[in-house]
């Protein structure tokens, strides 16, 4: 059997970088519009949508007005949180920033968490988890670090603590695998309620 014409190679090699080019190019272009697509209306509308279509344990979330570039920083205007009771959580002028690229290897890195109120009105009322039949399934997310989360203006009611309470919490977390790590710091009013500081 005769070997392969070379000008048949030649067309092989070229056909094959061809599509690698373009495969490479089409990627770069579906990312690209992405990007462009999460700064627009139509995307916070969809990520309303999704959020708002969640439930774990119980718990659904529903959320106001939303700015920003979804892929970056943006803000919220309100969130709640409700069971079957009703609304538990409340809380106003949220900003948001993450870095999406290191999804890419498998981490969720939030460089900060920041709401201008926080108002914990009672307890919620959690559905039991479902039960894990199967530990094969691995989740995407391997890791994940909130660099900074600020809560100015959190408010608890009675029954929850002591009494009613208004705090100035800072908090920072990070997981790796199965090492959490965690800062915490909340300071309240009334005075004479003490300073916490764990870390």
């Amino acid at each position: 059997m005769s070997d392969i014409n070379p000008h048949k190679k030649r067309n092989f090699w070229r056909l094959s970088l061809f599509v690698l080019v373009f495969v490479a190019a089409l990627i770069v272009a579906l990312l690209f519009t992405a990007r462009m697509a999460a700064k627009t209306e139509w995307a916070r509308n969809y990520a309303e949508r999704v959020v708002e279509g969640l439930n774990v344990r119980g718990q659904s979330i529903m959320i106001g007005d939303i700015e920003g570039d979804l892929l970056g920083s943006f803000s919220i205007s309100k969130l709640g949180v409700h069971d079957d009771q009703g609304v538990w959580m409340e809380a106003s002028g949220l900003s948001v920033k993450w870095n999406y690229k290191s999804l890419l290897v498998g981490k969720l890195n939030i460089e900060l968490i920041e709401a201008a109120t926080v108002d914990v009105k009672r307890e919620p009322i959690l559905t039991p988890p479902p039960s894990q039949t199967s530990q094969s399934g691995r989740s995407f997310i391997e890791a994940y670090e909130i660099t900074a989360l600020n809560l100015p203006l959190l408010s608890v009611s009675e029954g929850i603590t002591p009494q009613d309470i208004t705090a100035n919490l800072t908090a920072s977390f990070a997981k790796t695998r199965n090492v959490l790590a965690t800062k915490i710091q909340l300071s309240s009013e009334p005075s004479g309620l003490d300073t916490l500081d764990l870390s």
